[in-house]
């Protein structure tokens, strides 16, 4: 697997989807070696039976721009260093790819993200005479869409590869008409681990103790990065109304991003400031006793103004596997996951009305809340764990002309 994100040290948030996967596929008895950027961090021990290496492509900390999230600019833009160091950066992927997959016999190379990895991938495939898959998280696509010339290297990738996967039938279609072809592009789901979401009660008292918040106040969880396209400020708009609804709720609105400061003025401005707490980024680690403190999560992404819109939100399938109800907007692929009425409810998006009229109506309605929860829950014991997404993975490397 090349990836430009990938945890780096214990409670690192940065591609921890990636993590899973190649976690589950080393469970059900393959060799996984993952390859990802240098950004300088020191090293770890590393995921059960994966291969961790890290390849370095920039001389000083100031020049390691590429993945980890920091290459794009409130998830709208690239930023200026990073149109310096794609050339660096794949020639360094390309020479340490190739070097890997010979050295190790791998039978699939498989690339996250379509820029700036699967030309990469694509090249070292060709090269070796290698199968060759690329799946697509959101962002890639936004960014081959904005630019052609970029568009034009992401279609050649696209085009190259045996299997296409995306997240949602969206991210598929708009994979197509870059340039991948239709039979080969598939839309598979992510997943969560539901035996992570266990055993939390304890640490959920002592985290709602921590943040001042009394055992019988509502609270409505929302994480994720603070960029555009999670829609956030709509949820602070919504919770005047919220409060009406459920008084003493509380929105603890966790995770770092460039909106910080204008989410808490927002909030400032609505006079809810002392009702949205904004604890920063949370360590992965910790993400399932934040999941144990909530009573709903709330999740009111868009499609942004430039255009780019999340795939499938992984703290969603947290939340689900934590036996949260969800309040989601339909965006990106998740109504493929979310059956309003169901697991939670599902709103327009850019409505703080319809955000408030569906998270406050939860949090005044416990049985229900309950009930929902553990629909949830069960979709992803049964369907949507990294288990069942890894086995799926195995086929597709299969179908690709993996051998074994």
């Amino acid at each position: 697997m090349l990836t430009s994100s990938y945890p780096r040290f214990e409670g690192d948030i940065a591609g921890t989807f990636v993590e899973s996967l190649a976690v589950e596929i080393a469970r059900l008895g393959h060799d996984v070696h993952v390859l990802m950027p240098d950004d300088g961090t020191p090293r770890r021990a590393g995921s059960p039976g994966v291969h961790e290496h890290r390849f370095p492509y920039a001389p000083h900390d100031r020049l390691r721009v590429m993945g980890y999230a920091k290459a794009l600019e409130g998830d709208r833009r690239l930023r200026y260093p990073a149109y310096a160091m794609a050339a660096p950066y794949a020639l360094a992927g390309f020479a340490w790819l190739e070097r890997l997959t010979a050295r190790h016999g791998c039978d699939v190379v498989h690339a996250h993200w379509v820029l700036p990895n699967g030309p990469i991938g694509a090249a070292v495939a060709r090269a070796l005479a290698r199968p060759f898959v690329i799946s697509l998280h959101g962002s890639d696509v936004y960014l081959a869409e904005k630019a052609p010339p970029l568009g034009a290297i992401a279609g050649w990738a696209l085009g190259a590869a045996d299997v296409v996967t995306a997240c949602s039938p969206d991210l598929r279609r708009r994979a197509v008409e870059l340039g991948a072809a239709p039979a080969r592009a598939r839309v598979v789901l992510w997943g969560a681990s539901p035996e992570r979401f266990v055993g939390r009660e304890e640490p959920a008292r002592r985290l709602r103790e921590r943040l001042g918040i009394g055992p019988d106040v509502p609270v409505v969880l929302a994480l994720g990065r603070l960029v555009y396209k999670k829609g956030f400020s709509y949820l602070i708009r919504a919770m005047p109304e919220i409060r009406r609804r459920a008084p003493g709720a509380v929105l603890v609105l966790a995770g770092s991003g460039v909106l910080a400061g204008e989410l808490a003025a927002l909030a400032d401005q609505l006079g809810v400031a002392d009702a949205v707490q904004m604890p920063g980024l949370v360590p992965s680690t910790e993400v399932p006793t934040y999941m144990a403190a909530a009573d709903v999560f709330a999740l009111p992404s868009i499609a942004d103004d430039a255009g780019n819109v999340d795939g499938l939100p992984t703290a969603m399938l947290e939340a689900m596997a934590a036996g949260l109800p969800i309040v989601a907007t339909d965006a990106g692929g998740i109504a493929e996951v979310l059956a309003d009425g169901e697991h939670g409810r599902l709103v327009p998006q850019r409505s703080a009305v319809a955000l408030a009229e569906a998270v406050g109506g939860l949090l005044a309605a416990p049985a229900e809340r309950a009930r929902m929860g553990r629909a949830a829950r069960q979709l992803i014991e049964q369907r949507l764990n990294w288990a069942a997404v890894a086995r799926t993975f195995v086929e597709l490397y299969r179908e690709a002309g993996a051998c074994g």
